[in-house]
């Protein structure tokens, strides 16, 4: 009796152990780096000749490809869950924006019109996508229903241009890039509920490509103000407090890193790293530029290169 319950035992426990390994065949679950369950980026690449969307391991390991046809599918972002994908797509014809399972199955068109839809962002909660569209002059904010784009509603009252819509973890905020008030973008951010809106920054540069940090505390951009497209960073409060904030920008890429003319970027979730779009420049004089994604440590400024393709670009972690 005791000899067969030994045997079970060991049978039980040799499984189990046998069980944590994967399978032949089998992909390994990607190993949290930088905080999440899942630590894994989507991007978009040109490496097939048609600009498609991938998602790859933080280690710029087991790359896989979500989208597979002849039309352009950039600007990928995580929903706030990690199930679901959000993406623009001239798949049939127009700049529509799409929503996709974190797999690329289940595609379903949010927006279908004759005008340009872009720069899409999930409100925190999931529920809203947030993105500009040509459709009432000039390039205006709307928020949609992210099941199907049903009750479109209209965020911004302005006829100016604005890009680059992201809300704040709280849901309080808008961060965007406009040329409401000159010629340069600069950055704003909008009350949802009141709409005041408060201008960030006032410098005669680009300023662009606002994210949030993922506890909402601190608000990064991109700036050509020192020459190249850098990454800065701003505390929420300060802006609040003090805006236009321009002196307390804190730069965190590299100086001289140079990112020419891409920075698009997003915070890792437990905000200790970003994951960057960053474009070398090989000929300025043919405008040739290879293009790479990079992790970027915000304590010691380290970027490591985690693609070699030199066609990769819009990054985003995934929560």
């Amino acid at each position: 009796m005791w000899l067969r319950l030994m045997t079970a035992l060991v049978l039980i426990l040799t499984l189990g152990l046998l069980s944590s390994e994967p399978a032949v065949g089998q992909t390994a679950t990607p190993t949290p780096i930088g905080g999440g369950t899942t630590a894994e980026i989507v991007f978009t690449s040109d490496r097939t000749g048609g600009r498609e969307i991938y998602v790859m391991d933080v280690a710029g390991d087991n790359e896989r490809r979500l989208t597979n046809n002849g039309a352009r599918d950039y600007y990928p972002r995580w929903s706030p869950d990690g199930d679901e994908i959000v993406f623009v797509s001239n798949r049939h014809g127009g700049r529509e924006i799409y929503v996709m399972d974190a797999d690329g199955e289940n595609v379903r068109r949010l927006t279908d019109n004759n005008v340009i839809d872009d720069w899409p962002s999930w409100s925190p909660d999931g529920g809203e996508i947030v993105f500009v569209s040509s459709r009432a002059g000039g390039m205006q904010i709307f928020a949609m229903d992210a099941s199907d784009g049903s009750d479109v509603r209209r965020l911004s009252s302005r006829v100016t241009d604005n890009f680059w819509p992201v809300w704040s973890p709280d849901g309080r905020w808008l961060a965007f890039e406009s040329t409401r008030d000159d010629r340069f973008g600069e950055i704003y951010l909008m009350d949802v509920q009141t709409a005041e809106v408060l201008r960030v920054t006032d410098f005669d540069s680009t300023d662009h490509i606002p994210r949030w940090s993922p506890d909402g505390t601190r608000l990064s951009l991109v700036s050509t103000r020192e020459g190249f497209e850098e990454i800065f960073t701003v505390e929420l409060e300060a802006v609040l407090q003090n805006a236009p904030v321009d002196d307390l920008l804190q730069r965190q890429s590299p100086p001289g890193t140079g990112l020419a003319g891409s920075g698009m970027h997003d915070w890792s979730p437990d905000g200790t790293k970003m994951v960057v779009g960053a474009r070398v420049e090989v000929d300025r004089q043919q405008g040739l530029y290879d293009e790479n994604i990079y992790i970027l440590d915000l304590q010691s400024g380290e970027m490591t290169q985690i693609t070699d393709d030199n066609l990769s670009a819009m990054p985003d972690w995934r929560p």
